[in-house]
């Protein structure tokens, strides 16, 4: 900003300028005004004193007091001057202060408006910069609450349960006088309570549950006249289902948080006493309803195109979403198709899982007659070494019983000899009597100095009633005609054991 002080030393220095370069003349027709006690010798210097306080202390016309001053000076006539027997001044510098004058007021003019281009420049570069990335910092935020969102959700929600518990403990403080640790506590449940079921409110408000559409749609096909008359009714279902969700969630619009509305789109197939069919649904969620905007069912017919019913909405309704629904078509058709191959591939892969199991009850089996036998081996050395010290008396042989004659004289032959008869009850229809049988046999190979015999339950079904048989196989060991053991079932591995330590038993006593 110029100052009226800066003009004065402009004019000062202007005066000294004139007063080396113009020196005043005075004129010759009037010799005696040089020493004129009127008029001083440096009659310029005080000229210019007169003239420089009538210039100042002129009153301003305008804001700019330095040029108001210079250019309200009064002009002088230089005869005038000459008359008066002053000194002829040479005014050029008059220009000369307009000039600065103007070139002054010109100065203010460039100096704001370079003020207001400095403020403004910024001002514009900070205004188009946002604008420019505006679109690019929503999408961030966007993005940041999309992928924060359980985050912010989870912080906001425990924000208003504190707040809430809060507040209620401030009022029941108030009206109620309630024991501290119920009332914290208590108010905390509840509060918590509330914000929980706000939050399944709000869930179910701005979702879509498909499940709920595939109810609302059999419900709407089940009562549609047009439909049943063609496909037969009732309708059912399936569990082969395929649904898109699009839309939801929060957006940011000019940095305004709005709520989008989401949309599913569900096909699945249907089943009528008549014919199949595939449903096609478009349903969007609006102010927490359901508004369905497509309902469609395509029915195959046995000669000619597929026919399709519309109940809710046209053909355009295929063209949204770039023809989602028709896009999703085709990987349920393929689904109903291959069901059957894919009952062909559970069935194949059970008789797998059968055949599995059934080499694998083989190879286990297999593993314990290899065990048994390895034990029967050890078993027959054992017997053999008995036998070369005189305690085996007869050879390893199964003696059918089928009389009570028989019975009688195999008893007999037990108890005078000391020995011990091994009675086996089997009957000819018993699964485990018949894969006992070898083990049998090999036992009565092995165990040489035991009696071993078999009994019929259907020949001797008294005699077997009086030992008590309710199960084939039984087998009873008897030691001088009194029962010492019982086995009842096809255990072999028991079997095994038992007569394994009758014939301990027998030994130590011999």
């Amino acid at each position: 900003m110029v100052k009226p002080s800066d003009f004065r030393a402009v004019q000062g220095f202007i005066r000294l300028h004139y007063s080396r370069v113009n020196p005043v003349t005075i004129g010759r027709s009037n010799p005696s005004a040089l020493s004129s006690p009127a008029i001083p010798s440096n009659g310029v210097s005080q000229f210019q004193s007169r003239f420089s306080f009538h210039s100042l202390s002129s009153k301003p016309t305008s804001t700019n007091v330095g040029s108001s001053q210079i250019l309200s000076s009064p002009k002088l006539n230089p005869p005038k001057l000459q008359a008066l027997g002053l000194p002829r001044v040479n005014l050029s510098f008059a220009s000369a202060f307009r000039l600065v004058s103007t070139k002054s007021t010109g100065f203010r003019k460039i100096d704001e408006s370079f003020a207001r281009k400095v403020v403004d420049k910024p001002v514009k570069a900070v205004r188009s910069t946002f604008a420019r990335y505006r679109e690019a910092i929503g999408l961030h935020i966007e993005a940041f609450f999309k992928k924060n969102s359980l985050v912010l959700f989870g912080a906001g929600g425990v924000f208003v349960c504190i707040f809430l518990w809060r507040i209620m403990f401030g009022i029941a403080n108030t009206f109620v006088g309630l024991s501290e640790g119920m009332a914290k506590y208590g108010f905390l449940a509840l509060s918590s309570a509330i914000v929980a079921f706000s939050g399944l409110y709000l869930r179910s408000r701005f979702t879509i549950n498909p499940d709920k559409v595939y109810r609302m749609t059999m419900r709407k096909i089940n009562t549609a006249a047009e439909v049943l008359e063609v496909m037969g009714a009732p309708l059912s279902g399936s569990d082969l289902r395929a649904y898109v969700m699009s839309g939801g969630g929060i957006s940011f619009k000019k940095f305004k948080p709005t709520i989008r509305s989401k949309r599913c789109f569900l096909l699945f197939p249907v089943q009528g006493s008549e014919r199949k069919g595939l449903v096609s649904v478009e349903v969007k969620k609006k102010k927490g309803q359901y508004d369905m905007r497509l309902l469609a069912v395509d029915i195959p017919m046995a000669s000619g195109p597929d026919q399709r019913l519309f109940l809710i909405g046209d053909e355009d309704g295929y063209k949204v979403g770039g023809g989602l629904i028709s896009e999703l078509r085709d990987p349920v058709v393929k689904a109903m198709a291959a069901t059957k191959e894919f009952d062909n591939l559970d069935r194949i892969e059970e008789e797998e899982d059968a055949e599995r199991e059934l080499q694998e009850a083989e190879r286990k089996h297999r593993e314990e007659i290899e065990k048994l036998e390895k034990e029967s081996s050890s078993s027959n050395k054992k017997a053999q070494i008995r036998c070369t010290k005189g305690t085996c008396f007869l050879k390893g042989k199964v003696h059918p019983v089928t009389r009570i004659e028989k019975w009688e004289e195999k008893i007999k032959e037990a108890n005078s000899n000391g020995k011990i008869l091994v009675v086996k009850f089997k009957a000819s229809w018993c699964v485990p009597c018949r894969e006992m049988a070898p083990i049998y046999q090999e036992l009565a190979s092995t165990y040489t100095s035991m009696i071993f015999v078999t009994i019929d339950v259907e020949e001797l079904a008294e005699f077997s009633h009086e030992w008590n048989v309710e199960a084939t196989p039984t087998v009873v060991f008897l030691k001088n005609g009194r029962q010492m053991d019982k086995l009842v079932g096809g255990d072999a591995a028991e079997l095994q054991k038992k007569t394994a330590a009758a014939a301990d038993l027998l030994l130590r006593q011999s």
